[in-house]
């Protein structure tokens, strides 16, 4: 029988929405959750509702009221939580500061955060997983402009695109440049009948009718059970049980 794990990835939209969140989680009982837009502050209450260790990586600090919604409590990122075994984790920039300082959130500069990536490798059964999740350069209208296909370019030299299974926020919607090279180097598991993982009634623009959350795989993952849950979060999640081709 194959072994299989079970995968959770959303953008939580900081301390919005932690309720439904938390009761999401407690549900689908993941072994794997990729999150975006987690402050630094909430991992405890993270770790005790999950019964798991978080993997942070600081992207930006909010300290003062902003146009975005984003609370003023310091220091938001990515984090993973795993219950399985962990073998290794890594946690790389491919766009913002050099020598990793955290940047400050400035109004009407959307691309202020860092842009980086958590890799993970865990053991399940005696197979290993690689799993990396991150939150994408943002751009206008989800242009695939030069910023963001700079980005892309340097994200994907950072992964081993021959073993990873790659998720997040990729301000990118499907259809245009940047997911397109994407899913030239990995496979969508998105099913094609998904018009949009942007939750309608919670984001601040409405119904933007854009698949911009992914779920990626080498050759050597399958991604099956993939579902696309609302009502959670400005984004929509994605659960999935991810096992390996043998």
């Amino acid at each position: 029988m194959a072994v299989f794990i079970k995968l959770l990835d959303l953008n939580i939209e900081g301390d919005l929405h932690l309720k439904t969140v938390v009761s999401l989680l407690q549900n689908e009982k993941p072994e794997v959750v990729c999150l975006q837009e987690v402050f630094e502050c909430d991992l405890p209450r993270l770790e005790k509702v999950l019964k798991m260790k978080a993997n942070f990586l600081p992207t930006l600090r909010t300290i003062k009221a902003n146009k975005y919604r984003i609370s003023p409590r310091g220091n938001t990122g990515l984090a993973i939580f795993t219950s399985l075994k962990l073998n290794s984790v890594n946690y790389k920039l491919y766009r913002g500061s050099r020598d990793s300082k955290i940047p400050f959130l400035m109004d009407g500069k959307p691309n202020s955060p860092n842009r980086g990536l958590i890799i993970i490798k865990v053991e399940k059964q005696k197979k290993e997983f690689q799993i990396a999740t991150t939150h994408f350069t943002w751009s206008r209208n989800g242009d695939s402009n030069k910023t963001q296909l700079k980005s892309l370019d340097r994200m994907l030299s950072l992964l081993d695109l021959n073993n990873i299974v790659l998720c997040g926020d990729f301000n990118a919607p499907r259809g245009r440049k940047t997911w397109i090279i994407l899913s030239s180097k990995l496979n969508d598991n998105i099913p094609e009948n998904i018009k949009t993982t942007i939750d309608a009634n919670i984001h601040r623009a409405g119904d933007l009718h854009l698949v911009v959350d992914g779920l990626f795989t080498s050759n050597n993952y399958k991604a099956s059970d993939v579902r696309v849950v609302s009502g959670v979060s400005d984004h929509c999640a994605i659960a999935a049980n991810i096992s390996l081709i043998e």
